[in-house]
């Protein structure tokens, strides 16, 4: 079981810097029926799921992820705004934080909400799924080819998933790029390869993502991780992309999210959780 350098205290801690630092452009996804997705919170009229969503589970079904948790909504400017008055902060934050010289505390910020949220929301996912998180694991990418490791990994290592003082003690699982790049929107069960099948064999694996725009990529690396034996999944995306030029009115649903981002509340049910520490933990 951890060792967790973790405390109530501490957590909450963060907590509070991250709603200081990124509160002001960031939002908290929504869980409501008819409005956003049951599945990864996009925008919807009066649906389950959104059409994405709701394809993808009429061909792959329990195939795909147990759970999509997206933290927050990041806001995408329509061409003609963008080129006016630049990007929002929040899509700023996802595009810099990969780049070689991040703009300034984007990797920090990014780093803290994914802290809190492993640490507060863990017991959503692994009583919802019914195992702890066992390894994880990030989705490459499948349209650019970067040299060395993907910056995710970066910011799980930092948040508490990998090194020697790592506080969640899971393993992580390599995921390569099994087929060309491609800039299509689909999924495709043959796009991604396990380096070693045996390390998912039977457990749920935490995926990570930056940003969900139609979770093709994400749903991708699913299907290959259980089709190696992982017997669940959890895709943990930072964002969930919002177009102000997008369908189902986006602009005016975005507009309306004026509370700051809360780490505390669950990118699951949309309530506020009761604190972190996982069932499974002793």
């Amino acid at each position: 079981m951890p060792n967790s350098q973790w405390t109530s205290d501490s957590v909450e801690q963060v907590r509070t810097t991250v709603r200081e630092r990124v509160g002001g452009f960031f939002r908290n996804t929504v869980r409501e029926p008819g409005r956003t997705c049951s599945v990864c919170a996009g925008v919807v009229d009066g649906f389950d799921r959104c059409y994405r969503c709701n394809l993808a589970h009429r061909e792959w079904g329990s195939a795909l992820a147990d759970v999509v948790m997206p933290l927050a909504y990041a806001y995408r400017r329509s061409d003609q705004n963008r080129a006016r008055a630049g990007r929002h902060q929040s899509e700023q934050h996802m595009w810099s934080y990969k780049e070689a010289q991040p703009g300034p505390g984007c990797v920090a910020d990014l780093t803290a909400m994914l802290l809190v949220a492993l640490q507060w929301h863990r017991p959503c996912v692994e009583v919802q799924v019914g195992l702890p998180w066992q390894c994880w694991a990030v989705v490459p990418s499948s349209r650019h080819l970067r040299s060395g490791p993907h910056p995710l990994v970066r910011l799980g290592d930092c948040a508490g998933l990998g090194g020697e003082a790592a506080d969640l003690l899971i393993g992580r699982v390599n995921l390569t790029l099994a087929s060309e790049l491609s800039n299509d929107r689909e999924i495709h069960a043959d796009r991604f390869a396990v380096a070693d099948p045996e390390a998912v064999e039977g457990r749920h694996v935490l995926l990570l993502e930056d940003t969900w725009v139609t979770g093709a990529s994400a749903q991708s690396a699913v299907l290959t991780l259980k089709e190696a034996g992982a017997a669940a999944a959890t895709i943990l995306p930072l964002a969930r992309w919002i177009r102000e030029d997008g369908k189902a009115n986006e602009q005016d649903f975005f507009s309306k999210l004026t509370t700051p981002y809360d780490a505390s509340m669950c990118p699951i049910t949309g309530a506020r959780c009761a604190g972190p520490f996982s069932p499974y933990q002793e």
